[in-house]
């Protein structure tokens, strides 16, 4: 059975990280990017003394769950266990209409690899409103504003990345067993990191406005390209160890959705398991909460010396920026070319996974080389207004590896979701 590891044809190497179980070989300081990377060349001054803390605005109550679409069913848990709430609704039972999903998609009309899921704000209000939340308890990995339009708010991170916050998600704040996740929520609109509302574990129920540029690199004394809007290990102005960095609670407004870095307005999101570098990148879906169903489709078809499998999720589009319940459900994970016997019985197959395609030297390649087989991504348009999510697999070069029928042997296509739901075609 062929379950190969993917290549991108040009590449020099493969490029995966050696593992993913959090040992990163990189660098305890490296923060990668969603896209390009600050290039290290700018530098900090001191941007004056921290000013005392003000009084703490209430935070707003949790949002409400509204009442979800009584013909929808309820999900059925066969395979995900759902942590987080959605990070523009706040709940766990209404969604954003996704405006660019995770993986394959087209930017401005050439192919592109995308870290995470684009939800828009509503552009037509006047100004930045909509909220940014939480999606779990978590503390504050890193954060920052953008100091220029030229430089990135965090080190490694491009100024396209806007204006960012990462929250680390520690097991304890999840459900016993889990990995250790980290969301990154880019493109905010500017934040007052003076007096920033969030709390502390040994108070938690108690929100205070915390001045973060006491605990992290958020310009002044040992500020640099390589540290900005990552976590100091003393106080600025003391310099006395510090020994609990500030925390938030899942469904706690962090945010406002802005534009920053980007063309329209927007929160990109991301979800990265046991590391918060961009190799750690996972579809945001396997945690956010959806219907647990088989909504995929798929289909098998031979165009000259090519196989050609087509995915395709359907969904309800929408305005930019509007509500839905959990029917949306942009998740595959993989993509199964078998080669089944008279019997059913699975002799060889070929398996794109689709996570390990953002771990690639350049995923932002359509053609790639999988176990001598030449694999091709070829997504179709996709925004807020489209009925379907599609995604175009073409295999050239099976006959080279031997994977070709003979004696009554089927090319079947099983896609499979991140839930484990499988959806099985010849």
């Amino acid at each position: 059975m062929l379950v190969l590891g993917l290549a991108c044809l040009g590449c020099v190497e493969p490029g995966f990280e050696p593992s993913l179980d959090g040992a990163s070989t990189q660098a305890e300081h490296d923060w990668t990017s969603e896209s390009d990377s600050d290039d290290g060349a700018d530098s900090e001054t001191g941007d004056g003394e921290p000013t005392e803390p003000t009084e703490p605005a209430p935070l707003p109550d949790p949002p409400s769950s509204p009442d979800p679409d009584p013909e929808q069913p309820n999900p059925q848990p066969s395979g995900c266990k759902f942590d987080l709430v959605w990070p523009t609704t706040g709940t766990d039972v209404a969604q954003t209409i996704v405006h660019d999903a995770y993986g394959p998609r087209l930017l401005d009309g050439s192919y592109d690899w995308h870290g995470g899921i684009d939800l828009p704000g509503h552009s037509d209000d006047g100004g930045f409103f909509d909220p940014v939340h939480a999606v779990a308890d978590g503390s504050i990995h890193a954060i920052g504003n953008r100091p220029s339009p030229n430089q990135g708010a965090l080190s490694n991170y491009g100024p396209s990345a806007g204006n960012v916050i990462i929250l680390e998600h520690a097991p304890a704040d999840l459900h016993p067993g889990a990995d250790t996740l980290y969301s990154l929520y880019l493109h905010l609109d500017t934040m007052n990191l003076e007096a920033f509302a969030a709390r502390f574990a040994d108070d938690i129920n108690t929100v205070v406005n915390v001045d973060l540029r006491e605990y992290y690199y958020l310009g002044g004394s040992g500020t640099t390209a390589e540290n900005r809007g990552h976590k100091r290990p003393t106080f600025k102005s003391s310099g006395a160890p510090i020994t609990a960095y500030p925390r938030v609670l899942r469904q706690d407004p962090i945010a406002i959705i802005g534009d920053s870095g980007a063309t329209y307005e927007h929160l990109h999101f991301e979800i990265r398991e046991t590391s918060p570098t961009s190799a750690h990148a996972r579809n945001p879906f396997a945690y956010l909460p959806h219907l647990d169903q088989t909504q995929h489709t798929a289909s098998l078809s031979v165009e000259g010396a090519t196989l050609r499998a087509l995915v395709e999720i359907p969904r309800a589009g929408g305005a930019m920026g509007s509500v839905t319940d959990l029917s949306q459900q942009l998740d595959i994970a993989d993509i199964s070319l078998q080669l089944r016997d008279l019997d059913n019985e699975v002799i060889d197959e070929l398996r794109v996974v689709l996570s390990e395609i953002g771990q690639l030297d350049d995923p932002d390649q359509p053609l790639l080389d999988l176990g001598g087989v030449a694999l091709t991504l070829s997504p179709s348009d996709f925004d807020s207004s489209s009925s379907s999510w599609r995604l175009a697999v073409d295999f050239v070069g099976l006959g080279a590896i031997g994977l070709i029928p003979i004696l009554g042997d089927v090319y079947v296509l099983e896609v499979t979701d991140l839930c484990g739901n499988k959806f099985t075609t010849r």
